[in-house]
């Protein structure tokens, strides 16, 4: 627990500057507040900031109580995992990180979203516009990494080095999706017809 009190704050602090250096347009354009930046509670936290910032504040707490850190590590990767299962969960209420366009019967339904509100934007009818329908990603994601916390008994070829089946940091990056894209932009207003 003590180990905790450093990496979450370390983690927290690192997930929201990863998230504000990779999404700087909805901090530093005309028109928006850069002190919005600080504002953790309206969202935006990136895995891998939380990750670096993480595993450094347990660095920290494990040098202070003298616990191996290669130790902690191991012992935490499951919870990590499966909390990054849960989370992938937060792309498909986000409208986000999904993959190339899709015919496949799971599809993505994906919808351009007004930047100002934040919801769906529509057409004159009402209806959502849709972009188009893509690669769950984010589904593909969070099976992977159910599945790794699942199978704890399948051997990691890190096991050699570690000795243990676990180690965090091997473990997330097997886990990232390699398909994630960027959603395409919006259409262009004056070619419509």
């Amino acid at each position: 627990m003590d180990i905790c009190l450093w990496a979450i704050p370390a983690g927290l602090i690192g997930g929201r500057i990863y998230h504000v250096i990779t999404d700087p347009e909805l901090y530093i354009l005309p028109g928006r507040n850069p002190w919005n930046a600080l504002a953790i509670w309206d969202g935006g936290l990136g895995i891998w900031g939380a990750v670096a910032f993480g595993c450094a504040g347990a660095g920290i707490g494990c040098r202070r109580l003298k616990v191996s850190f290669v130790a902690f590590l191991d012992a935490v990767a499951p919870g990590v995992l499966f909390a990054q299962a849960l989370c992938r969960w937060g792309n498909w209420f986000n409208n986000e990180l999904y993959g190339d366009p899709s015919t496949l019967p799971w599809k993505l339904q994906i919808h351009q979203v007004d930047p100002a509100s934040g919801i769906a934007a529509t057409d004159a009818s009402g209806a959502p516009v849709v972009l188009g329908f893509f690669e769950p990603t984010f589904l593909y994601e969070s099976l992977w990494c159910a599945w790794r916390v699942t199978s704890s008994s399948a051997q990691s070829p890190l096991t050699v080095v570690s000795g243990s089946p676990w180690t965090l940091s091997a473990e997330l990056v097997l886990s990232a999706s390699p398909t994630r894209s960027t959603p395409p932009p919006p259409p262009d207003a004056s070619s419509s017809t």
